[in-house]
């Protein structure tokens, strides 16, 4: 009966396939950087609340628990189609987490976004994302998603720099 059994299970594992039988996952990193002409902490005040994401993405975000800025603080994206989560931060940075199904193809979704200080007076935004596209096999579909990534957020970085370095009433 035991044998039967250990059989019966070998056959099913196999027929599902094993880890080792898997695709390589095909993990995708994006980094982007963007110089700001104002200091850390004046960009990082005028971008980096987790919500700040609507304005520079174009994107309706609200604060949907946890306390913003927080690890465990939780964002609502387009009206519940992406939910991202405070993983990591820093004075002047946090990383976040995207369950995964939130986007259709993608799973393992993390980003970081983080003000660098260069000098007194300049600074740097640096935002890095890794994923994985779940589109094996596909390499003309993966590369097209990627640099449809890159274009978002290399725009939102300008958006950022643009809203940080805007002149400001006293």
């Amino acid at each position: 009966m035991m044998k039967a059994y250990a059989l019966a299970m070998a056959a099913g594992l196999a027929a599902w396939g094993s880890p080792a039988m898997a695709e390589t996952p095909a993990y995708q990193t994006i980094h982007l950087e963007q110089d700001v002409a104002r200091p850390a902490a004046q960009v990082w005040a005028r971008i980096g609340r987790f919500c700040d994401i609507g304005e520079w993405l174009h994107a309706p975000c609200r604060l949907v628990a946890g306390k913003d800025g927080e690890v465990g603080a939780v964002r609502d994206l387009n009206n519940g189609r992406v939910i991202e989560v405070i993983v990591g931060r820093t004075d002047l940075s946090y990383t976040y987490a995207m369950p995964d199904g939130m986007v259709e193809g993608q799973a393992f979704y993390h980003g970081n976004l983080a003000v660098v200080p260069v000098t007194k007076s300049t600074s740097r935004l640096v935002y890095s994302i890794l994923y994985m596209d779940k589109g094996a096999g596909d390499e003309a579909g993966i590369k097209e998603r990627r640099e449809k990534r890159v274009q978002r957020f290399g725009e939102a970085l300008k958006t950022m720099k643009a809203l940080s370095e805007a002149k400001r009433d006293k």
